[in-house]
């Protein structure tokens, strides 16, 4: 991987969790935590969600800068969820 390359991929990776960031802030977004991951073919983020909703689902399959997102259902939270009674989100 050139220096060039790195850097760029560095400043990409920078921009795409700003966003995640931002939607975090969304409570709709439901979002639980993120997985970003690259190689030199491809950019990935996964957006782990507490809960479907129609904000989060509207990234699922989408490309936003180069990225591919997919949306899933943290199952973790589901888990707990299901232990401990409904939290409120």
């Amino acid at each position: 991987m050139s220096v060039t390359y790195g850097t760029e991929l560095k400043r990409q990776r920078e921009e795409i969790e700003a966003k995640i960031m931002r939607w975090r802030e969304e409570p709709e977004m439901q979002i639980a935590g993120e997985v970003i991951s690259f190689s030199l073919s491809r950019k990935k983020v996964v957006l782990f969600v507490y809960n479907y909703t129609p904000e989060n689902q509207r990234l699922h399959n989408k490309t936003i800068d180069g990225w591919d997102i997919r949306v899933t259902k943290d199952l973790t939270a589901e888990e707990e969820e299901q232990k401990f009674g409904k939290k409120n989100k």
